[in-house]
């Protein structure tokens, strides 16, 4: 904005992420925001202190390894896709989506170790 640029894909992004009224604070004043601003409009989940940032991150994306990639993948799929929708058409799609998790190997072996469990 301050050398009179528009920034159409960056609107696109915020818009998704931020209310209209924030979105176009930070596009038509072109200011730059702290990180601790980014995780109060919900830009980012979480800020992260400097000195135990490497063991939060480790702890953070250990999660992944408990999880199906399948899944989330599709999850984060459905998520974007669902976005535009009615909501009748996205519980259709949900349908959909499901049926296909459920026929992948990382779902049919998950249930395995769930019942073995019991």
């Amino acid at each position: 904005m301050k050398i009179g640029f528009v920034p159409a894909i960056v609107i696109a992004i915020l818009r998704r992420n931020v209310s209209e009224k924030i979105a176009f604070e930070l596009v038509s004043t072109g200011r730059e925001i702290t990180a601790t601003e980014a995780e109060r409009f919900g830009l980012v989940n979480r800020v992260l202190e400097d000195e135990t940032f490497e063991a939060d991150v480790t702890a953070f994306t250990g999660q992944f390894s408990k999880t199906s990639g399948s899944a989330v993948a599709l999850t984060k799929q459905l998520l974007y896709e669902t976005d535009a929708m009615s909501f009748s058409d996205a519980m259709r799609l949900g349908v959909d989506v499901n049926v296909i998790a459920r026929m992948s190997e990382d779902c049919r072996s998950g249930i395995e170790r769930f019942l073995k469990k019991k």
